[in-house]
Order: C-alpha cells, then sequence, then structure tokens
C-alpha cells in the first residue's frame, strides 16, 4: 500500500494583543501581533515590576527610539533605531546615572563624534568613526583623568596596543549571527558594549 500524502498545514500566525507573564506573575512582556509580525508599542518588564524596555515594530522591525532602563529604574540606553538597525543618536548611562557612552549610528555602524566615561565620570576615550572604522586623532584616559593614550588612529592600532589600551578605547562590534533588534530589543542583556 502506497504511502498517503500528508499536506503540511502552516503554523497559525499570532495575532492582536499579546502578554506574557513572569513565574511571579508580574507582567514580562506586552505589544501587538499583525500578520505575524511584532508591530507598535512594546514594552517589557523585570519581574520586580520595573519597566525593561521600550520600543516600537513596524512590521517586524524595530523602527523609532528604543529605550532600556536598570531594575532599579535608571536609565539605561537611549538610541534611534530605523527598521531594525541603530540609526542616529546612541547614549548608554552607567548603573550610578552617568553617561557610559555617547555617539551616532549610521547604518547600524558608528559614525561620527564618539565618547566613552568612566563610572566616576571621568572621560575614558574620546575620537570618531567614520562609516564604523575609527578615523583620526583618538585620546584615551586612566580612570584617575591621567591620559593613557593621545595620537593618531591608524590601521590595526587596537591590535598593537596592550589590552587595558584596547579596553579602554573600544566600540565592540555587534554579533553579526544576531540581528539588530533582537540584540538590543529582546536579548536578556546589552552585552555588546561593555
Amino acid at each position: 500500500m502506497p504511502f498517503p500524502f500528508f499536506t503540511r498545514r502552516a503554523a497559525p500566525q499570532p495575532e492582536g494583543r499579546f502578554t506574557r507573564l513572569h513565574d511571579n506573575g508580574v507582567k514580562r512582556e506586552e505589544g501587538t501581533w499583525v500578520a505575524g509580525r511584532r508591530h507598535g508599542l512594546w514594552r517589557k518588564w523585570y519581574d520586580n515590576g520595573q519597566l525593561e524596555e521600550e520600543c516600537t515594530w513596524v512590521e517586524g522591525h524595530v523602527h523609532g527610539p528604543l529605550t532600556r532602563w536598570f531594575p532599579d529604574g535608571e536609565l539605561k540606553v537611549e538610541v534611534q533605531m530605523a527598521w531594525g538597525a541603530l540609526q542616529g543618536p546612541f547614549a548608554r548611562f552607567h548603573p550610578n546615572g552617568r553617561m557610559a557612552e555617547e555617539g551616532e549610528w549610521i547604518d547600524g555602524r558608528p559614525h561620527r563624534a564618539w565618547c566613552r566615561w568612566w563610572p566616576n565620570g571621568q572621560r575614558r576615550a574620546e575620537g570618531a568613526f567614520h562609516h564604523g572604522q575609527p578615523v583620526g586623532r583618538w585620546t584615551a584616559w586612566h580612570p584617575d583623568g591621567s591620559v593613557l593614550y593621545r595620537g593618531p588612529w591608524v590601521g590595526d592600532l587596537l591590535e598593537a596596543l596592550p589590552s587595558e589600551m584596547r579596553r579602554t578605547i573600544r566600540v565592540d562590534e555587534p554579533d553579526p549571527a544576531v540581528s539588530t533588534a533582537e540584540r538590543l530589543c529582546w536579548d536578556a542583556d546589552y552585552s555588546n558594549v561593555a
């Protein structure tokens, strides 16, 4: 007897308002699905009830402002997104509320002036990027404010520097295997920048 042909049915696409809870009953995330894609305002909360993240989705892509907070309510990240890629002003803060990093992203890459600060408020590194590549003059400082490095960025300068200087200056590249939207909006933490 020949095998019967099976028709594979497509899984139903999510549609409408969506809410998921933490194990303790506190709201975990909330948003709307349209035609199987996230759409509109989505929010995510820590299990203590504090808002963790807020962003807008358009046709399945994060688009517009994305804001993240630490579990205690302090601002963590403010960034603009364009169809799932970092685009525009970027600000990241230390848990103590001080600015940690400020710059601009174009097409998912750091571009133009960039500055980082130590948790104590001292500048950490300052320079510029051109479409993701560090260019021009860079300066890096120790936490006490003394200069660690000052000079032009040439070729593979970062690889030639001692590891302490690399950690001070670098802006990590995102993992190419993970989409920007997933990495920023729905992963456990924003770990691509130290």
